[in-house]
């Protein structure tokens, strides 16, 4: 115990840079952390190097003498304090970064990991996953026109991610991101955005994509509304309540808007009596549904 006492006091330990340092002032730590911090990033982020490899006796006695272990604080704090190093780092990088942290989730979790903006965005910015609606992509190759209203994963990051982890799909769900799960989409985004005024806050092409993507989505929305106890009458009647409808009046490119139930189909729908067609010297350009509907442009 005396020698020991008197080691931890003293520059005994060769460091992987080559110098001599006291056991504290050194870290131990798994392969997959170093391969990922090397000594250099260490002491850029951490400020510890590393106990050189060569060193023997084994890491009982090294963390006798004061050496530490590096790892979940350690993680933790790239998310907490070092988030702009993290975004400038290449996707191979980032990808097994967060392959390491699915690895290590159980108890990266319990040390706090859910309370960091561990949750990585298509923008390149991370966020706290309880402070944030996160989606998936809509749809592969697809743009609707209204994902400048949502706030949508780093899909590339996730993918690439998974390459090196089973275990990204569940942190990824961990932290609640919301699949492309329509009846919730419409329920948890699209009906608020047409909710009294705040529809007004978007433009037209977002507006159109919203119904463009219930469209899409049509089959798999009543299949989840029933899921969630509603009819198929139901389903539909929220949708008939709850979406603006752009029509085909436009004033200095300023759209009308109105309820479904207060609309006809333009000629362009080709419906089976075209109201259109005969009253169209009288008819309000306000009671016709615009074609943009028609022309899915993202």
């Amino acid at each position: 115990k005396f020698i020991i006492e008197k080691l931890a006091a003293t520059n005994c330990l060769l460091s992987s840079s080559g110098d001599w340092k006291k056991p504290t002032e050194l870290r131990i730590a798994e392969k997959n952390f170093r391969t990922l911090f090397p000594s250099e990033i260490a002491k850029e982020l951490f400020g510890f190097d590393y106990v050189d490899s060569r060193v023997q006796g084994g890491n009982e006695l090294l963390r006798n003498l004061g050496v530490l272990d590096a790892a979940l604080p350690e993680v933790l704090s790239v998310f907490s304090a070092h988030g702009k190093w993290l975004q400038k780092q290449p996707l191979e990088w980032r990808a097994k970064f967060y392959a390491y942290v699915a690895n290590n989730l159980q108890m990266l979790v319990s040390e706090g990991l859910l309370k960091c903006p561990c949750l990585p965005i298509s923008d390149g910015s991370c966020v706290i996953p309880s402070q944030s609606n996160v989606f998936f992509p809509l749809g592969r190759g697809k743009k609707y026109g209204f994902e400048s209203e949502l706030v949508l994963v780093d899909n590339e990051l996730y993918e690439e991610a998974q390459k090196y982890s089973e275990r990204v799909a569940e942190f990824f769900s961990v932290m609640k991101v919301r699949p492309d799960e329509p009846y919730d989409l419409v329920i948890a985004h699209i009906l608020p955005r047409h909710k009294g005024n705040a529809w007004k806050t978007s433009n037209f092409k977002a507006l159109s994509g919203h119904l463009r993507y219930v469209k899409d989505k049509l089959k798999d929305y009543l299949e989840s509304a029933a899921a969630h106890g509603k009819s198929e009458a139901q389903a539909f009647q929220l949708l008939r309540d709850g979406i603006w409808i752009g029509t085909k009046k436009n004033v200095d490119g300023i759209w009308t808007f109105s309820r479904i139930g207060d609309l006809y189909l333009s000629k362009e729908y080709e419906p089976h009596f075209c109201i259109e067609s005969h009253l169209a010297e009288v008819l309000d350009a306000a009671k016709l549904v615009s074609p943009d509907y028609l022309a899915a442009k993202p």
